[in-house]
């Protein structure tokens, strides 16, 4: 777990989760505002495609931490200390990831409306791959065996009288279609 009032320089992977002790109007109306969250969270700028702030109903039958470990890939060991508060939560949540303070590096003074819970960071396991699902897959393809006939002849390949040649056929096909340009 990391502090979470202070935002290191480039930091990645970690979600705050605040409440947000606000009416529901109140709280969608905050929710809309990214200069009143910023203003709550004590920081000077905020990128709001970083933030979630909805009702906890919303989420129809989930936990707010499997939702988080859903949604955030927070792995099941992080809610030990924090299960419980983070479940309890009735109204409005603010769920802040590392993107929304930028790459700088910040200390936050948090105030009400909001009241920060936890703070988790995400699963940061390495990417594992599994076994490639055909041979062509995993084979690499051989070198041509032979080259083209011009190289064998002791001409050099040079594609662009091929070009030459489409377009001279397309030309030619033009006047035969429409009896010549008028």
């Amino acid at each position: 777990m990391t502090d979470e009032r202070t935002v290191s320089p480039g930091e990645r992977g970690i979600v705050r989760v605040f409440d947000l002790a606000l009416e529901r109007d109140e709280a969608e109306a905050f929710a809309d505002d990214p200069k009143a969250l910023a203003h709550a969270l004590g920081v000077d700028d905020l990128n709001a495609h970083y933030v979630d702030v909805f009702p906890v109903s919303r989420l129809a039958g989930m936990s707010l931490a499997d939702y988080l470990a859903d949604g955030h890939g927070i792995p099941p060991g992080a809610f030990d200390d924090h299960a419980a508060a983070l479940n309890g939560l009735t109204g409005h949540v603010a769920v802040v990831t590392s993107g929304a303070f930028g790459e700088g590096g910040q200390t936050l003074a948090v105030a009400p409306p909001l009241r920060h819970v936890a703070t988790l960071a995400e699963d940061s396991a390495a990417a594992r791959f599994g076994e490639l699902p055909s041979d062509s897959a995993r084979r690499t393809p051989a070198p041509a065996s032979e080259p083209p006939a011009a190289a064998r002849e002791g001409r050099p390949y040079k594609p662009h009288h091929i070009v030459a040649g489409v377009i001279l056929v397309i030309f030619v096909l033009g006047i035969v279609l429409f009896g010549g340009f008028v």
